[in-house]
């Protein structure tokens, strides 16, 4: 009795299971894209067939980022590294060669920008070997850009023989990278007192200036150049403050004094990928066995600008044969026809003009960071000031001229830089024990709160507030010469007459 009643209970499951078989597949046609059980096929067979039998057509499942994604991170990981990923709906073959072309907006048409060093591996999501990751040569994604890349379809292929049907390709839009670190002084240890050139401080009638100041927030600290004990040819400079390691030459110059060779001075679209070769040195080791070489961002690279010296403006022992010139920051401004630089001729900083043209030329110096990246993080006190707990800075909350509310509400006022020195030196505001002892902040501090971006002076408006869009004076002079003040907006620092009208926002320590 009990093996006629196990034999029709099976005869039952059959049939049921093949009318199943028959009737899904209907329910389902071939173009539905179902993800299948993340479980290893080894596992349970029974289970992996149906998700085998809804399976479409070989697609592209998901490209990261995806398609129409903006805003993504310029960096992902620590060390940041620029990675990019590809799903497909079958396990592919990985004995095939992968090539990545990349692109970058330059305000008119994408530009080709090399990818010399890119790294290709295969992975695991739902079935073995369905996801290509990308470790882009550049290690960062320039901040603030337009970035398409293209993946040739002829370079895929299942395991079972399907071909990709059309090539790969997706573009993106990066933000600005808002990492911060420890805030150097400038080196500036001279006044201005409204005259030509610089005299000792204090200047009269100009008071709390950068020069008033010593080592404030922070001294500056370097060493190097060091070689390195194993690759003895590899010079770095490591700034003991923000923990940043600097290749000690200018690329093109090598040597413990930088004396060999030549600067080299590139194109825009050659500097993204300028340093990714330091990456394979040494055989695959790495230039000073390192292998996360990159462009810096202009945060970094304005972080080793020193107002003591002028042309370079950087101190000079630490990074020997600086050519006073432009040097290439990673990112645009504003998805722009304007790439960042750094001039080492006085220190300014710009994004000022439409140097992404195929012929502007500028200066290489790479960088390599440390393992663990810093964000901002503010606090609103709620007396009129924001605390920076990562650099131990106080700021003002709202601009000059504007009522201490929690809007900042009304317009900021401008003023020349003598009555904007006057203005925070002689500002009283807050509950901490400096509440006195304000100051117009210098060039590197005003750096600490503003971050590349698509809009306006890129501070955090959540703690800022109706920011205005003119420029902010700061207390720093242009080195060896005391007409001319530093000024701050969005798209970088200038130079201007001390006579010119700019709004102020005030700084002072905990």
């Amino acid at each position: 009795m009990l093996d006629f009643q196990l034999k029709t209970f099976l005869s039952k499951m059959s049939s049921l299971f093949v009318r199943i078989f028959f009737i899904i597949p209907a329910l389902f046609p071939s173009c539905l894209q179902i993800d299948p059980s993340p479980l290893d096929s080894s596992e349970n067979p029974v289970i992996l067939f149906l998700p085998v039998l809804l399976e479409p057509s070989f697609a592209l499942a998901t490209v990261y980022p995806a398609a129409d994604a903006t805003n993504v991170a310029p960096c992902d990981g620590s060390p940041c590294l620029g990675n990019m990923r590809v799903r497909f709906t079958r396990p592919m073959r990985t004995d095939l060669t992968h090539s990545l072309t990349a692109e970058i907006w330059d305000g008119t048409v994408f530009d080709p920008v090399a990818t010399d060093g890119t790294r290709f591996a295969w992975s695991k999501t739902f079935r073995p070997n369905d996801t290509l990751n990308i470790y882009i040569s550049w290690i960062w994604f320039p901040e603030t850009s337009k970035i398409r890349f293209t993946l040739p379809a002829s370079q895929f292929q299942s395991t079972v023989g399907d071909n990709q049907p059309a090539d790969i390709q997706q573009t993106f839009d990066t933000t600005g990278n808002k990492q911060t670190f420890p805030v150097a002084d400038t080196g500036m240890a001279l006044c201005s007192n409204g005259g030509v050139g610089l005299v000792a401080c204090p200047g009269g009638g100009f008071p709390s200036q950068d020069g008033d100041f010593t080592n404030v927030p922070n001294s500056r600290s370097f060493t190097g150049p060091t070689a390195h004990a194993t690759y003895s040819a590899d010079y770095t400079t490591i700034d003991n403050l923000t923990g940043l390691r600097w290749k000690s030459c200018t690329e093109g110059l090598s040597g413990a004094t930088c004396a060999t060779g030549a600067a080299t001075a590139v194109v825009w679209e050659d500097s993204v990928n300028a340093c990714a070769g330091l990456n394979q040195a040494n055989s695959g080791a790495g230039y000073w066995g390192l292998s996360n070489w990159r462009l810096p961002t202009r945060s970094e690279l304005t972080s080793i600008v020193s107002f003591a010296a002028t042309n370079p403006s950087i101190d000079a022992a630490n990074f020997p044969a600086t050519v006073g010139d432009t040097y290439w920051a990673s990112g645009s401004f504003q998805n722009s026809t304007r790439g960042y630089q750094v001039r080492f001729l006085n220190g300014t900083s710009q994004g000022a003009s439409d140097n992404k043209d195929g012929v502007t030329t500028a200066r290489v110096r790479c960088v390599s960071s440390p393992a663990t990246i810093q964000l901002p993080g503010f606090s609103d006190n709620g007396d009129g000031t924001i605390s920076d707990l990562r650099t131990g800075l106080r700021w003002q909350k709202c601009s000059r001229g504007q009522t201490n509310d929690s809007s900042c509400s009304g317009a900021a006022t401008t003023g020349n830089w003598q009555s904007n020195l006057t203005y925070c030196d002689g500002l009283t505001l807050g509950s901490h024990a400096n509440s006195s002892s304000w100051r117009l902040p210098n060039v590197n501090e005003f750096y600490s709160i503003t971050f590349i971006g698509n809009t306006g002076n890129n501070v955090d408006v959540t703690y800022f507030p109706n920011t205005s869009a003119s420029r902010y004076a700061t207390s720093t002079t242009r080195p060896a010469d005391g007409t001319f003040a530093t000024n701050f907006d969005g798209s970088g620092m200038a130079n201007n007459p001390l006579g010119t009208l700019y709004t102020a926002r005030c700084a002072s320590t905990e």
